[in-house]
C-alpha cells in the first residue's frame, strides 16, 4: 500500500466532515483517483436500527459499532489493495474518547483493548485533518440539522469534553488543524492544499481547487 492513501477528517459534530468528504472525493476523481469513502453507517440507517432495539442499552451499542467498524475495517482493507484513496469520516477517535470517559467499556481496559483491535487493527491514516469549532457551534448546529440520533450528546458539557480530547490529541499526534468557521469552499481549499503536498498524482496535473 502507498503512503497517503488513507486520508481521514474528524471534529465535533457539525465540523463539517460529511460536506469536504463530498468535495474531496469529487477533487480526487476529477483528476483521476480511485476513492473510497468509509463512515460507520455505510448504507445503513443507524437511527432506525437502534429505534428497533434497546436504543438505551449502551453496550449493545457499543457491540452495535464494534461490529459496523469491524465490518468497515475489512472493506477498508479491500479498496486499498485494489489502489483506492481512503477518506475517513473519523476512525478510532470517537472510540478512544466514548470508551475512556462514558462508555460500558472504560472500567474494562482488557475488554476495551480487545474490541479495539478487533474494530481498528492495521488501519493507520496518513493524514488526519481536524476542523476545528467551539462546543457552542457544534452544538447549534446539531440542534440546527436535526439528523443526530445520540441526543444525549447534544449539549455543551460532552461537546466541550469532545474538545478538549481533539486538542490534546492534535497536539500528541500533529494532526492537521483546520478552521472549521471558515465557508466551506476556504475549508476545502486549506484542506487540498494539504493534499497536493502530499500525494503523489504520477503524470497528472493538479486541479485548481477554487
Amino acid at each position: 500500500m502507498d503512503k497517503n492513501n488513507i486520508i481521514m477528517i474528524t471534529g465535533l459534530h457539525g465540523c463539517g466532515k460529511s460536506t469536504q468528504i463530498r468535495l474531496i472525493k469529487m477533487y480526487l476523481e476529477n483528476i483521476g483517483k480511485k476513492v473510497y469513502v468509509s463512515k460507520a453507517d455505510n448504507g445503513i440507517n443507524l437511527k432506525k436500527l437502534i429505534d428497533k432495539y434497546d436504543g438505551s442499552d449502551d453496550f449493545f451499542i457499543t457491540l452495535l459499532f464494534i461490529a459496523l467498524n469491524y465490518r468497515r475495517r475489512i472493506q477498508i482493507l479491500e479498496a486499498l489493495e485494489s489502489g483506492k484513496i481512503v477518506l475517513l469520516d473519523r476512525w478510532d477517535d470517537i472510540f478512544d474518547f466514548y470508551h475512556s470517559n462514558f462508555g460500558p467499556l472504560s472500567k474494562n481496559t482488557k475488554l476495551k483493548r480487545m474490541f479495539r483491535k478487533l474494530a481498528f487493527d492495521k488501519i493507520k491514516p496518513d493524514l488526519i485533518f481536524y476542523l476545528k469549532i467551539e462546543p457552542t457551534i457544534a452544538v447549534k448546529r446539531c440542534l440546527k440539522q436535526k439528523t443526530f440520533f445520540h441526543s444525549n450528546r447534544i449539549n455543551f458539557l460532552y461537546q466541550n469534553k469532545l474538545f478538549k480530547y481533539y486538542e490534546n490529541r492534535t497536539k500528541a499526534n500533529n494532526w492537521i488543524v483546520i478552521n472549521g468557521k471558515k465557508n466551506k469552499k476556504d475549508i476545502f481549499s486549506d484542506i487540498i492544499k494539504k493534499i497536493n503536498k502530499q500525494i503523489d498524482y504520477g503524470n497528472r496535473k493538479q486541479l485548481s481547487c477554487k
